[in-house]
């Protein structure tokens, strides 16, 4: 017998493909996200076809199951055409919610799409209760929270009056905050905001400790299911659009026991105990993240040590039982290197099993993982010929898109702005305001305690002077920054460069505002978005590439051409120094904040080379970045000299500018 509670949230299941739909409607889910074949941060995950969507869908709403689709990375200029198709084939689908990202694709949707429910998706950055009320104020109707909130963050957004809630309970967690993780596309230009993620955080690193320095446990909040009830958070997201069906039954099953009957949850838990995924942690939801980091990246159950490899067979020792057609994972742990495969041929005597497989992909010593058990079968294929589905909406609907976007063609300007930031109150006396247009002040509470807007010199040139609010803003620190940004526009600095658009609201009404590089427009579309909603300026994405830049029209926005990009930034602190390498031999530093983690490179990202190629493509307004430089008023000057003779500033690299964003 069920046990009935005031709220029963939804249980919210991936499905990466077909089979993992299935499994997913038998284990109980209430709705299941998944992704096209387009614009989801899963690209590498199977994903589905517009016929197949179509399928999926009304076998989904016979059952009285949600679907809802993820279009959750940027799109960048050339790809609005194919968005708009995308939504053309989504209008024959008839999901019941899109989760979303770039603010280019709410615009649309929210303009030409209004039959969408829109959810935000973690990526969007949402840790507090000003970013749900600036969400639902925006036609936004379910806010997915990041995943680096406490129970009591938790508890205090949803009493407040925003849009509903929904919270990740199991799975991968990413070190980074999501959307803020430039790391895959600075090793290789394969973006996470692009669901392209080489997982960086899985790598060996080389510190004061040598290991996997920030590679996170899986997530596993089962225990806290009763209190999150009591929120009234909407929905629990299982994640795992990448994991194989027999997952998504087993822990969608153990989550629907312990969603519907809160007594059963240590039964629920034991189902988790072979979900096969990585060592568990509570996060930020249980009192102590200190062990968060693993030592053992690879997903599966750890079963040994191969202790001897021969020309036809492998053999380890274990306490667990295997059998053939399950699968396997060797991983060598000194090269981060994995191979999968499912055992044809086994024998075991007594807890020493012996494996045959190729022998020159196993070594001694390579550990040894049990990544799938075969228990059920889910169907693979949906019965019955696939609905027709228009794929390309018609031109005129297009055209007639285009011409409402209005995107604006800039007038070419002769002379160039230089804008500045800085992070450190040592920086006010080496920084010539005669000689730039604008002054970002990007500091520490502690360094604005300190900084007094009265003084001569802020007051003089206060008409350049913007203050910049942190990326992570906690539930508790609103109020520090409302009473910061008010006592600075009484002083007459009236510019408020903001990480993300509901910091508007910890504002004053009638402040300037300036959307940080955290706030991404990778397309025209994103800056009418911006516009709209009272941005006047703008910085450019840092993993933005020249190409992208020169096919939209815009030419206001800030590009970035000198700075060190935050490549994690996380609120999970850990144990290596402040400087570390990876395998390349690169150098990254270390960096911590008001309990924010930044990882940044040792060597700065310099594009002053190419400001003879951008002004000539019409851009004039730059940005160069002093943050964690040593004040020097000779190294502002190189800085501004080099760029104007467009020679680039060694050592540096171009970061992707020119390779391109994948």
């Amino acid at each position: 017998m069920l046990v009935e509670y005031a709220h029963k949230p939804e249980l919210l299941l991936p499905a990466g493909d077909t089979e993992s739909f299935f499994a997913a409607v038998e284990a109980g889910a209430d709705a299941v996200y998944l992704g096209a074949k387009q614009f989801n941060a899963r690209e590498r995950a199977v994903n589905f076809s517009p016929a197949q969507l179509k399928t999926l869908v009304n076998q989904a709403h016979d059952k009285h199951i949600a679907v809802y689709i993820t279009l959750n990375t940027v799109i960048k200029n050339c790809e609005l055409d194919d968005l708009l198709d995308l939504l053309f084939q989504l209008q024959q689908t008839k999901p019941d919610a899109l989760i979303v990202q770039d603010c280019a694709v709410w615009y649309v949707v929210k303009k030409f799409f209004p039959e969408f429910e829109l959810h935000a998706s973690t990526q969007m950055g949402n840790h507090n209760s000003a970013g749900t009320l600036h969400a639902k104020q925006n036609g936004i109707k379910r806010v997915i929270m990041a995943r680096e909130l406490t129970l009591d963050e938790l508890k205090h957004i949803t009493q407040k009056h925003g849009a509903d809630s929904e919270v990740f309970v199991h799975g991968a967690l990413c070190y980074a905050f999501s959307g803020m993780c430039l790391f895959s596309s600075y090793l290789g230009g394969m973006s996470a905001n692009r669901g392209q993620c080489k997982q960086a955080c899985r790598r060996i690193y080389h510190g004061n400790t040598s290991g996997f320095l920030f590679s996170l446990k899986d997530n596993q909040a089962i225990d806290f299911i009763p209190e999150i009830s009591k929120m009234g958070i909407k929905s629990l997201k299982v994640e795992g659009r990448m994991k194989p069906a027999e997952y998504v039954y087993r822990v969608g099953s153990a989550y629907r026991m312990a969603i519907d009957d809160h007594n059963r949850i240590p039964e629920a838990k034991t189902l988790l105990d072979f979900d096969l995924g990585r060592e568990k942690t509570t996060y930020f939801l249980g009192q102590n993240n200190s062990n968060a980091i693993s030592d053992a990246p690879a997903t599966g159950k750890f079963l040994g040590n191969v202790c001897v490899s021969t020309s036809t067979y492998f053999e380890f020792e274990s306490d667990t039982e295997i059998a053939n057609n399950y699968r396997l994972r060797i991983v060598n742990p000194t090269k981060s290197e994995h191979i999968s495969f499912k055992i044809k041929k086994l024998e075991n005597t007594g807890n020493t099993f012996r494996v045959y497989y190729p022998p020159d992909l196993v070594t001694t010593g390579d550990e040894v993982y049990l990544a799938n058990i075969p228990e059920k079968k889910f169907p693979t294929k949906f019965e019955g010929s696939l609905p027709g589905i228009q794929t390309v909406m018609p031109a005129g609907n297009k055209a007639y898109i285009k011409k409402q976007l209005h995107i604006r063609e800039n007038q070419k300007k002769s002379k160039s702005e230089i804008i500045v930031r800085i992070d450190q109150l040592a920086w006010l006396p080496k920084v010539d305001l005669r000689n730039i247009d604008m002054l970002l002040l990007d500091m520490s509470s502690k360094a604005w305690d300190k900084f007094d807007p009265q003084t001569g010199l802020i007051q003089k040139f206060k008409h350049k002077i913007a203050i910049e609010l942190p990326k992570f803003i906690p539930e508790n620190k609103q109020d520090y920054f409302r009473m910061l940004t008010e006592k600075m526009y009484k002083a007459g600095i009236k510019q408020v460069a903001i990480n993300h658009l509901s910091q508007k609201l910890l504002c004053p009404k009638n402040a300037r505002f300036i959307a940080t590089e955290n706030v991404y427009t990778f397309s025209d579309v994103a800056i009418l978005a911006l516009i709209e909603q009272g941005v006047y300026n703008y910085i450019r994405p840092l993993e933005n590439d020249f190409d992208n830049l020169k096919q939209g029209k815009d030419r206001d926005g800030i590009i970035p051409v000198y700075f060190h990009p935050h490549l994690f930034i996380s609120r999970m602190p850990v144990k290596t120094g402040d400087r570390f390498t990876e395998r390349s031999g690169v150098q990254f530093l270390y960096r911590k904040k008001e309990g924010i983690s930044y990882v940044i490179p040792e060597n700065p990202v310099s594009l002053t080379q190419y400001y003879d190629k951008l002004k000539q493509a019409g851009f004039y307004r730059f940005l160069i970045d002093l943050s964690y430089i040593k004040p020097s008023s000779n190294k502002v000057k190189t800085i501004q000299k080099r760029l104007y003779k467009s020679q680039q500033i060694q050592p540096s690299t171009n970061f992707i500018f020119t390779k391109g964003l994948n």
